[in-house]
C-alpha cells in the first residue's frame, strides 16, 4: 500500500488521477486528491483492521511513482499500464510460469523487502508485532499521519460500502453473487 506519508509520491499518484478522470490540473484540486487518497488509505487500513480475526493480513507500505498496477494471486497476474490517458486501461493476465509473472513477483519481493514499514493485522501471534486492539492501531494510523478517529474512518467504510453496492446493482450484479 502507498505510504500516506510519501507526499511527493501521494502527489503522483493524485495527478495521475486527475488526469485520468479528466480533470483540470491545478493546486488546490491537487492537494484535494491527496487529501483524498490519504484518507482512503486509512479507511482501507481501518477495514483490514476489522477483520484481523477473519483474515490475517500484513501491509507493506511502499513509495514509489504509478505507471502500473499488478494484482498477484496464486495461479497468474492482472496487470495494467497507466499509459495514453485511456478511461479503462487495458488489463493483461499472465500465469504464473510467464516471464512477466516471476519478474514482477521479484519486483513485489523487493518492495516487501525494502518497504517503508510494516503493518501486521491479527489476532493471534507475538502481541510485539500485531495489530490487535482499537488503542494499538489508533497509534499506528497516528504515526502514519491519519488524524481521524477510528469512529470517523469506520463511517468512511460504510459510505465506500454503501457507494460500491450501489454501482454494482446498477451493473446488473447481485454482491451475493460475487463470492
Amino acid at each position: 500500500m502507498l505510504d500516506p506519508r510519501a507526499d511527493e509520491y501521494l502527489v503522483a499518484h493524485a495527478q495521475l488521477a486527475l488526469r485520468e478522470a479528466h480533470t483540470l490540473i491545478t493546486s488546490d484540486s491537487i492537494q484535494e486528491a491527496v487529501n483524498d487518497l490519504r484518507t482512503n488509505i486509512f479507511v482501507s487500513l481501518a477495514i483490514l483492521f476489522d477483520i484481523r480475526d477473519s483474515v490475517r493480513t500484513l501491509v507493506y507500505f511502499y513509495a514509489d511513482l504509478p505507471w502500473f498496477r499488478c494484482e498477484m494471486f496464486d495461479d497468474g497476474m492482472f496487470l495494467t499500464y497507466y499509459l495514453d490517458g485511456v478511461d479503462y486501461p487495458e488489463n493483461l493476465l499472465f500465469s504464473k510460469t510467464a516471464r512477466p509473472y516471476r519478474a514482477y513477483h521479484a519486483g513485489m519481493e523487493l518492495t516487501r523487502r525494502f518497504a517503508t514499514s510494516t503493518l501486521a493485522f491479527s489476532t493471534v501471534g507475538s502481541s510485539r508485532d500485531l495489530v490487535n486492539s482499537d488503542e494499538n492501531f489508533i497509534r499506528h494510523i497516528r504515526d502514519l499521519g491519519c488524524t481521524a478517529s477510528l469512529e470517523e474512518l469506520r463511517r468512511l467504510r460504510d459510505e465506500r460500502f454503501t457507494a460500491l453496492k450501489k454501482d454494482l446493482r446498477s451493473g446488473g450484479i447481485d454482491e451475493n453473487q460475487l463470492f
